[in-house]
């Protein structure tokens, strides 16, 4: 009862609004981040997906692997993306990376899990997932690692260990959004530390982040990762980009 009281006042003091078009929310939705217009225009990725990181490929072209992936050879088994990084979801995630709306790893998780049950993709060959670490002094700027806390609603949603601990950034890097597909796999190279390797031997890990570009990040993890002991790799994202301009 206390708790429904002070949630109530809480609500008449900051009613909860739509992150995107600014709208108070109804009741119901107190709990949500986005109205129902809003979640409308959530773009999900849909098939034909290339075979390796599941970038949604044109109907009418051939072959079973984008662009992006011909031109760069990646170290994970397989990557998956829930949604389309459009005009909408390049917002949430901004505002989820630097403005503390940290309650959007729900509403991710909530896309990711859609994507999957849509599309029966199953994790349960999956032992443990891991989200892609920042490096200290970006912590210390944010407050808050946004892949660990999507990493754990994914993580919780199919009864699967985080271990947030195995990979760490030992470098500050520039941020991949500003730089050519060149520089990006010059800037990651060794940029992360193994720990605890004894931890993930011969098993299969799941890389969680937000979105996925270029994929030079995620395969920089898988590589370490197997270098270090561990079986399959595979990279589950929010959203995934067309292009690197982003």
């Amino acid at each position: 009862m206390l708790t429904d009281i002070a949630q109530g006042f809480c609500d008449l003091l900051y009613p909860p609004v739509c992150l995107l078009c600014r709208q108070s929310l109804p009741q119901e939705m107190r709990n949500d981040s986005l109205c129902t217009l809003c979640r409308d225009t959530i773009e999900f990725n849909i098939p034909p997906f290339c075979f390796k990181c599941s970038r949604h490929l044109d109907p009418n072209g051939t072959g079973a692997v984008c662009r992006q992936c011909r031109d760069a050879s990646h170290d994970f088994d397989e990557a998956w993306a829930a949604v389309l990084y459009n005009r909408e979801m390049r917002h949430l995630i901004h505002l989820f990376k630097y403005a503390g709306k940290t309650g959007l790893a729900k509403e991710f998780s909530r896309f990711i899990v859609s994507f999957l049950e849509q599309y029966s993709i199953r994790l349960n060959g999956y032992d443990l997932v891991v989200p892609v670490p920042l490096h200290s002094s970006r912590m210390r700027e944010r407050g808050y690692n946004q892949g660990e806390l999507l990493s754990r609603q994914v993580a919780e949603a199919f009864a699967l260990p985080c271990v947030p601990e195995i990979l760490h950034r030992r470098r500050a890097t520039e941020y991949q959004a500003r730089l050519s597909p060149k520089q990006r796999w010059t800037n990651i190279d060794g940029a992360f530390r193994i720990n605890y390797p004894e931890r993930f031997k011969n098993k299969s890990i799941l890389v969680v982040d937000d979105l996925l570009t270029t994929g030079t990040t995620a395969s920089e993890i898988a590589k370490i990762l197997k270098r270090s002991g561990a079986g399959r790799v595979g990279v589950l994202t929010l959203a995934i980009a067309d292009s690197i301009e982003h």
